[in-house]
């Protein structure tokens, strides 16, 4: 398989391996839903990941590897919560938090129909 998912694996998640011991449990669990996994060294270019287009991306590392003075380091352009809206400052934790209560209300009555 070259460097790019195929399509379809192109919504697949790529692991960035840091060491863990679970790493592979975490990518069998993944694949065993249906989702396509690729393992790959944290060391991995960014543009490499943007390549696989994945749906997501999983750090697998332990706590003794982070927190290490050597610790294994990765690609300063993949930032992990920039984009996500509450870190992005695009929606209030306050709002966040109405929004949650509504989606619970809506289960709550869409379970309500089943009794």
């Amino acid at each position: 398989m070259g460097s790019e998912l195929s399509g379809l694996h192109k919504d697949g998640v790529v692991i960035l391996d840091f060491g863990s011991q679970y790493t592979q449990l975490i990518a069998r669990k993944i694949r065993e839903q249906n989702v396509y996994s690729e393992i790959v060294p944290a060391k991995i270019k960014y543009e490499e990941i943007l390549k696989k287009d994945p749906a997501a991306i999983i750090l697998s590392g332990g706590p003794s590897s982070v927190f290490e003075d050597k610790a294994p380091d990765f690609d300063k352009k993949v930032q992990r919560t920039k984009q996500r809206p509450i870190a992005a400052g695009k929606i209030s934790i306050f709002n966040a938090s109405i929004y949650i209560i509504f989606l619970c209300l809506v289960a709550f009555l869409i379970l309500l129909q089943f009794f």
